[in-house]
């Protein structure tokens, strides 16, 4: 027999009589019983190699993400700030403006003001040159009806009408000096009117007793003056003399603080 066959007879006669199925060689059945350890050992270990590099990239990831949310955020808010400041400029803007149109405003409504007063002024200021000039034209003017009347009585006239002028009165002289022709002509007229030489005296004295044809005395109008002139009349020593003729007045107190005497009743009384 050859060894091959030898060989061969003893792998049959080792295995004769052997349960199949039973682990003759014990080694053998340690070696299999290793294998799948070894392969959960083998997986653990690339496990723990891969988990952590996998969480690391995970990590770097979300890391990543969370970078880019706050640039993204950080770029919102920058822009919604952006935005904020542009609309407060605005609104400081349109504040300014709006506080220029007013202050604008404001000044030409100062200047129509002043314009105005300044206008008023000037009218006002015209308006008292104009009644200066007036009066000065007024008292430049001749005094009416003085001509030929005692020289004292005339001034003490002229006197008096400047100062009546000055209170806004116009008074004047309507009868001066009159001739002796003229004074009899108004004592006839009067002695027709009244029926009487009696009853004529009252109101026109013949020439021989006038003081008109003496130069002494003048009848003054309008009323009003002739009042005034009645109040303040002595002051320039004029005096109404006759109770029935509001108009005529004689220098009748030619001294300095003399008081006019007591009215007559009438001319020729």
């Amino acid at each position: 027999m050859s060894t091959s066959g030898g060989m061969r007879g003893r792998r049959t006669g080792e295995g004769a009589g052997r349960p199949r199925g039973s682990d003759v060689y014990p080694e053998g059945s340690a070696r299999r019983a290793r294998r799948p350890r070894r392969a959960v050992l083998l997986l653990v270990a690339s496990l723990a190699l891969v988990v952590p590099v996998g969480l690391q990239i995970h990590q770097s990831v979300a890391d990543k993400a969370a970078a880019s949310q706050a640039v993204a955020d950080r770029a919102a808010a920058d822009r919604a700030a952006a935005v904020q400041a542009l609309a407060k400029q605005a609104v400081a803007d349109q504040a300014a403006a709006d506080q220029a149109v007013a202050d604008q405003a404001e000044a030409k409504l100062a200047a129509a003001k002043q314009a105005e007063a300044k206008l008023a002024e000037a009218k006002q200021a015209a308006a008292k040159q104009a009644a200066a000039d007036i009066e000065k034209a007024k008292a430049a003017q001749p005094k009416p009806g003085t001509g030929g009347l005692e020289p004292a009585l005339a001034q003490a006239f002229n006197r008096a009408r400047t100062a009546a002028l000055a209170a806004g009165l116009d008074l004047r002289v309507n009868s001066g000096l009159r001739s002796a022709a003229e004074q009899q002509r108004l004592y006839d007229d009067a002695i027709a009117k009244y029926g009487s030489p009696a009853k004529a005296r009252r109101w026109v004295l013949p020439p021989a007793e006038s003081s008109h044809v003496k130069g002494l005395a003048i009848d003054v109008g309008p009323p009003a003056a002739a009042t005034w002139l009645e109040k303040y009349g002595v002051r320039y020593g004029l005096c109404r003399r006759y109770v029935n003729e509001w108009w005529h007045f004689e220098r009748l107190a030619p001294a300095i603080g003399q008081r006019c005497p007591a009215l007559e009743p009438y001319a020729g009384g």
